[in-house]
């Protein structure tokens, strides 16, 4: 068992590639909940409250993909993240699937 400080709280995310890879970041507890500003028909923005980079591009990626199913072309953009987003090829590989698998 791993004895966490008082002033840090933690987050597990699910990797996307592989499904099955757990990420831990310690927060500093003042990060707040994801935040989508500044959303139009095709793009949006999501202030990640300095929670994980991951985290806050899954969420990016699910709005982004929303919003190509019903306009054909979705833009969505994070900021305010803690950490690093990873990989980014992770995320451009999960939007491919999710187009492939719509257009059978």
């Amino acid at each position: 068992m791993i004895n966490l400080p008082n002033k840090f709280s933690h987050e597990y995310h699910v990797h996307l590639c592989t499904g099955a890879f757990v990420f831990f970041t310690l927060l500093p507890l003042q990060a707040g909940p994801l935040t989508v500003e500044r959303e139009f028909t095709l793009s949006a923005v999501v202030n990640g409250n300095q929670r994980a980079g991951m985290v806050a591009l899954n969420k990016a990626v699910e709005l982004a993909s929303a919003k190509a199913k019903q306009h054909g072309v979705g833009v969505v953009s994070t900021y305010n993240t803690s950490t690093s987003t990873g990989m980014l090829a992770c995320y451009a590989e999960t939007l491919g699937k999710v187009n492939k698998l719509e257009q059978g």
